[in-house]
């Protein structure tokens, strides 16, 4: 069996947890359970989590805040974990650990690049610079790396940006298909229900989702007198932003928030709804799709 390195920003308890950290989580649970000694590396974003713990087998390093962590946690693997590893994983988003700098086996993992949101998060000067140096540090040290993406459109994605690499294949993303095994409630008949899952972040666009509810609620209501209702399922740092978006356009009866839910919740939510929004300036097709 082989000691396996990951890389990532985040980590199953961070308060921005989204898609792309929950599938490399059940990537490195499941490979622990085949035998395997996973680490994974990880921001320390909180004094109140500790800075190494086990948990459903696999441990967790963190070092390191938001920035940082791109010095902190490769220094700490070339000092303590280089010469007892097999295989480096990198789970890319947003900015590289350059992995391919400290181990000669790494595996890529790329959800998405991100282009657009570089611009909404960072202005229009360093959401056009950061992006293209971030493309660059990828082109000219992934050379001979395999790139493993989670959909076509991503694939499509990496060869627009001209990263080139050893191998580049797809794993497509799945979901928890043990939460569909009970039973589902029905559509209702009386009412349109749209729903939006995942995080709330500023280039996710859940603002437009609201604006479109608001604007068929207000002006374009059927003469049957049928409003649209919205569910939003999901936290982030947009939250508190689009409750006063919602509270503004007084759409309180028929926007409603789950905040951060169970799987069962998501669920049902999902079942009863006749759309799922989706405004994102680019998504992956991961995990909320």
């Amino acid at each position: 069996m082989a000691n396996i390195t990951i890389f990532h920003w985040r980590d199953y308890r961070h308060p921005q947890l989204g898609g792309s950290t929950l599938n490399i989580v059940h990537i490195a649970e499941h490979l622990a359970r085949q035998g395997h000694k996973v680490t994974l590396l990880t921001e320390k974003y909180s004094n109140k989590v500790p800075e190494v713990e086990t948990y459903n087998g696999v441990v967790y390093i963190r070092k390191g805040s938001k920035l940082s962590q791109y010095i902190a946690l490769p220094w700490y693997f070339l000092r303590n974990l280089k010469q007892n590893t097999d295989l480096v994983i990198e789970a890319y988003d947003a900015w590289p650990f350059l992995t391919p700098l400290l181990h000669k086996k790494v595996i890529m993992l790329i959800c998405h690049i991100q282009k657009e949101e570089w611009e909404m998060e960072f202005g229009k000067f360093l959401g056009k610079v950061l992006p293209t140096v971030a493309s660059f540090l990828l082109k000219t040290f992934y050379k001979k790396s395999n790139i493993v993406s989670i959909s076509k459109s991503t694939d499509d994605s990496i060869v627009a940006e001209g990263i080139q690499s050893k191998t580049r294949s797809i794993i497509h993303v799945g979901i928890e298909d043990l939460i569909f095994t009970d039973a589902i409630p029905k559509k209702v008949t009386d009412r349109v229900i749209c729903c939006t899952p995942g995080r709330l972040r500023s280039h996710k666009r859940v603002n437009l989702a609201v604006d479109l509810v608001a604007n068929y609620n207000t002006n374009q209501r059927p003469s049957n007198g049928n409003y649209v209702y919205f569910d939003i399922v999901g936290a982030g740092d947009h939250e508190e932003e689009l409750h006063h978006l919602v509270k503004g356009l007084h759409m309180e009866e028929y926007i409603k928030f789950y905040g951060r839910a169970s799987d069962e919740i998501k669920r049902d939510k999902l079942a009863i709804a006749h759309l799922h929004l989706q405004f994102s300036k680019r998504e992956g097709w991961g995990m909320t799709v």
